[in-house]
């Protein structure tokens, strides 16, 4: 807890702060679900939406994982779609799906990482705290949740 903040007429509102350990935490989590193929998809959007909590290059480095990991499940897929010549493309459909989307992810894997490599996409603290100061509206004291 970092403060509580008090209003007349509204309840007591606390406003907590991050700690060092759960910073880390945090980057803990977000470097496993960029990398790791294994999850669920939710979870790799999820990470995605807040790839800023890394450094660019320490991100990158997650995504290069995981396009390394479907990479290799790309060739399996293919093996299994040409180790089965005589098999009715009916039963091939699953592998003929899976191969299409590993390939469509991993084209857009390919691409964030080469924008990370080339700066075309990166991030600092500094931008980070200026974006959001410019888009952050103090609330007026008198509105619900104000000061």
């Amino acid at each position: 807890m970092h403060e509580t903040v008090r209003s007349e007429g509204y309840p007591d509102r606390i406003v907590y702060a991050i700690t060092d350990a759960g910073r880390e935490a945090a980057r803990v989590w977000l470097r496993e679900m960029l990398a790791e193929t294994s999850g669920e998809f939710p979870d790799f959007i999820a990470a995605v939406s807040i790839l800023f909590g890394l450094e660019p290059d320490d991100a990158r480095a997650q995504l290069e994982h995981r396009a390394d990991e479907l990479s290799k499940e790309l060739v399996n897929t293919d093996a299994q779609l040409s180790g089965n010549p005589e098999l009715p493309r009916l039963f091939l459909l699953e592998e003929e799906y899976r191969k299409t989307i590993l390939t469509a992810q991993l084209s857009w894997l390919r691409g964030v990482i080469d924008d990370l490599q080339t700066g075309r996409l990166t991030w600092n603290e500094q931008w980070l705290a200026e974006l959001f100061a410019a888009f952050h509206q103090e609330l007026p004291d008198d509105a619900p949740g104000g000061r």
